[in-house]
């Protein structure tokens, strides 16, 4: 099958009825699989395995990525240098193929990327540092499907968390809730570990308090744990389904 790269900041996705599913990122690699409807091309992400249909012309030929976005929001400018016309925002994990390098701006195709918002693909940050990354997140709006940090749902934010510490995991909540990590106790929280109700994820940013993209408050949000699982048990009758600790040993980290 046919390998082409993702040339826009996010591409929606949808299934064969039309309903949006997911987004693919800038630079996120795709496999055509021949199939077309009224809704695009077929495609199967080489990152997570999700397939759908979506807009073939913001999709080019593999290029040799090198480098990835490392911040959750870095602006594209149409000359190396910061006062010149801004063309769009890259977020996280963005893939990027280096056409120039300069000593500030870096020449990605589209545009020029500030040096400091980048590093080598094979680069990642400490699985320790991740709640960090997380709280930089805090008020980037849920939108439903989303990957970015023009909008994110609950399960995206999670993956993209992992991703940039080189863990894949897979797209969906319900997949997520799968893994084979170590299972936890609700009385033996610790920073980093996975809450899953039915369709809902977060993650805690210590024994007490979580990070999430909800549709409550239509953002990433910090709550204490308890008021989480109090507002879902009331709202939609739905208790903690598990609680995942990720497991360094059962888990593919990327090479």
């Amino acid at each position: 099958m046919q390998e082409k790269i993702v040339i826009k900041p996010f591409l929606d996705v949808f299934n064969a009825q039309g309903k949006l599913t997911t987004q693919l990122i800038y630079g996120e690699l795709v496999k055509l699989t021949g199939d077309e409807n009224e809704f695009g091309v077929g495609i199967k992400s080489k990152l997570d395995g999700y397939t759908g249909f979506c807009d073939d012309n913001y999709l080019i030929e593999a290029k040799q990525q090198t480098h990835k976005v490392k911040v959750i929001n870095s602006p594209i400018f149409e000359n190396s240098d910061l006062k010149s016309k801004h063309i769009c925002n890259l977020s996280l994990n963005s893939f990027l193929y280096i056409k120039e390098k300069g000593e500030v701006f870096s020449n990605i195709g589209i545009g020029w990327i500030y040096n400091k918002h980048i590093s080598e693909i094979n680069e990642y940050y400490d699985f320790t540092n991740m709640m960090e990354l997380a709280t930089d997140f805090s008020s980037t709006p849920y939108v439903w499907a989303g990957r970015t940090s023009y909008g994110i749902d609950c399960s995206a934010f999670v993956q993209m968390l992992f991703l940039a510490c080189g863990i894949i995991m897979p797209r969906d909540t319900t997949d997520q809730c799968k893994l084979n990590w170590q299972e936890i106790k609700l009385t033996d929280l610790k920073t980093s570990d996975l809450i899953f109700w039915d369709g809902h994820v977060g993650i805690m940013l210590d024994n007490i308090n979580i990070i999430h993209a909800n549709a409550s408050d239509m953002m990433v949000k910090q709550d204490l744990l308890k008021n989480v699982i109090e507002n879902i048990k009331n709202k939609e009758n739905k208790d903690i389904k598990r609680i995942l600790r990720y497991k360094p040993d059962r888990q593919i980290i990327i090479k």
